[in-house]
């Protein structure tokens, strides 16, 4: 917060340099990350990513509607709306619907890779 503050008050045109650095802070990550492909993260294998996918159109129109979800080697961004009560559709939890996908996905990914464990990062409220 130094740093901004700083730069606030040194800088002519102090938004374009927090801009500036911004993106020099996202090509530092991203450079890391780039770093890390030689890595065998299990959504790299076709089958597994596909199993991920099978598991969130599973829930489209049942307790979600599914938008748009993009599967990367070591994480997965999905957009969705859950359904609400007025809807006359089933009603759920975020928890509920995630800890759903990432069961199912998980145990798919296990049975495809020939392996037992731990996918997925565990949900913030101790799933």
């Amino acid at each position: 917060m130094q740093r901004k503050a700083h730069i606030l008050r040194s800088f002519p045109n102090p938004k374009e340099e927090l801009d500036r650095l911004e993106k020099l802070e996202f090509a530092k990550r991203d450079n890391y990350f780039d770093s890390l492909s030689h890595l065998d993260y299990p959504l790299k294998q076709d089958a597994v990513a596909q199993t991920v996918a099978d598991s969130l159109h599973y829930w489209h129109e049942k307790r979600i509607e599914l938008y748009a979800y993009c599967i990367m080697p070591n994480h997965v961004h999905t957009v969705f709306r859950i359904f609400e009560e007025q809807e006359g559709k089933y009603v759920a939890y975020l928890q509920q619907v995630m800890k759903s996908i990432k069961s199912f996905s998980a145990k798919e990914a296990n049975r495809v890779l020939n392996t037992s464990g731990q996918l997925w990062q565990s949900f913030h409220d101790g799933e």
